[in-house]
């Protein structure tokens, strides 16, 4: 057998089998017909010296449910191949779904592992992958995942988030700041897409005041936006009639220059105050 070229093993999946959707939005094929090409290269390139095929299936009035495990381990001189994969499938009447997985071991340079998933005639599915550098200094891992994913818990990344495919005006930094009668806070703004504020004012509804202050949003000092605080009149059993504040909310939209800006709120008297700073990703 002659030597297996590591670049010619499919590992990776093309873009398209990550990105390309159909109409509706589900999956296209594109996963499934990858995963298989995958499987054909192993079967065309690696002449299995072991093999094993087990089958447990069961039917009933056409009902049919069956479990296939197929394994492979091939070593000769110069290379070495194992790889395992497992089907579980049902299917009754038009309806047919089944999941697979594939594990595979290349030469001790390449691994990988997959998941997937056929249901209702779309596919989805995980892949991991993990490569050895050309140069010696490591491997390279790679998680794809075609399905949406629900995370219930706290999401921890050390590395970057790009925010391709991210909605129009989805936030890429968020900061806030509290206070009694005024909050700062300071942001890089990087430029991609508008900032977007929020400032509240709790309100006093139980003191009587002179007036009614604004409740004002500034950048680098400049007044940004303003709007006078909600109130009531109230009449004492005795004495004049007096305002009393309440709660008070501010929306506000600008576009600065990119660099590091300082935003404040202020709401003339004391009460509690809070700002929301959002900078969109477009």
């Amino acid at each position: 057998m002659a030597d297996i070229d590591p670049d010619s093993i499919p590992f990776v999946p093309p873009v398209e089998v990550a990105l390309t959707k159909t109409d509706s939005g589900r999956p296209t094929t594109a996963f499934h017909d990858w995963l298989m090409g995958l499987w054909s290269w192993m079967k065309n390139n690696v002449v299995a010296l072991d093999h094993k095929l087990t089958t447990v299936e069961s039917e009933t009035n056409g009902n049919t449910a069956a479990i296939t495990t197929e394994i492979e381990a091939r070593t000769d001189a110069d290379n070495a191949l194992a790889a395992q994969i497992t089907t579980v499938s049902t299917t009754v009447g038009e309806n047919t779904a089944d999941i697979s997985e594939l594990f595979t071991s290349v030469n001790g340079l390449g691994v990988q592992w997959a998941i997937q998933a056929y249901v209702g005639g779309s596919y989805g599915g995980v892949v991991f992958t993990g490569l050895k550098r050309a140069d010696g200094t490591g491997a390279d891992f790679l998680l794809e995942i075609q399905s949406n994913v629900v995370i219930n818990g706290n999401l921890l990344v050390t590395g970057s988030v790009l925010n391709v495919g991210l909605n129009n005006n989805a936030a890429t930094q968020i900061a806030t700041a509290s206070g009694d009668s005024s909050a700062s806070l300071a942001i890089n703004y990087r430029g991609t897409g508008k900032i977007s504020i929020i400032a509240y004012y709790a309100g006093t509804p139980a003191i009587d005041r002179g007036g009614v202050p604004n409740l004002a949003v500034s950048m680098d000092s400049g007044q940004i936006d303003a709007v006078g605080n909600n109130y009531y009149a109230y009449v004492p059993s005795s004495g004049p009639v007096a305002i009393r504040l309440l709660q008070t909310t501010l929306l506000t939209e600008i576009t600065p220059s990119p660099g590091n800006h300082t935003f404040t709120v202020t709401n003339g008297v004391g009460g509690g105050v809070r700002i929301w700073v959002f900078e969109g990703s477009k």
